[in-house]
């Protein structure tokens, strides 16, 4: 039995996976087929399924990109009396027509 599910994992498309193929044959056989079946069937015979990569699209600049800020305050963040300096950070900032920053 397994000698005939090989031939029909042999004859799936080369990019896909384990669970992909599950149902693949599931479809094409009308069979029970079990994905720890498929996967052994798989490793016997050396049939790997490729691994793409999910892109991804970064937020954070290039180092060589990011412009050095100056420091104004001197990395002293004490102050001689309330309410005379302010030291925040802002990353992103959303405005009604999209985003700043």
């Amino acid at each position: 039995m397994d000698d005939a599910r090989t031939g029909g994992a042999r004859g799936v498309r080369r990019h896909l996976r384990g669970p992909r193929i599950t149902a693949d044959l599931r479809e094409s056989s009308g069979e029970a087929v079990n994905r720890k079946r498929v996967a052994r069937i798989m490793r016997v015979c050396g049939i790997e399924g490729v691994r793409l990569r999910r892109r991804y699209r970064t937020i954070v600049p290039e180092p060589a990109a990011a412009k050095a800020t100056p420091d104004l305050i001197g990395r002293d963040f004490t102050a001689q009396a309330p309410n005379t300096e302010y030291v925040g950070d802002i990353t992103f900032l959303p405005i009604e027509g999209g985003k700043f920053c």
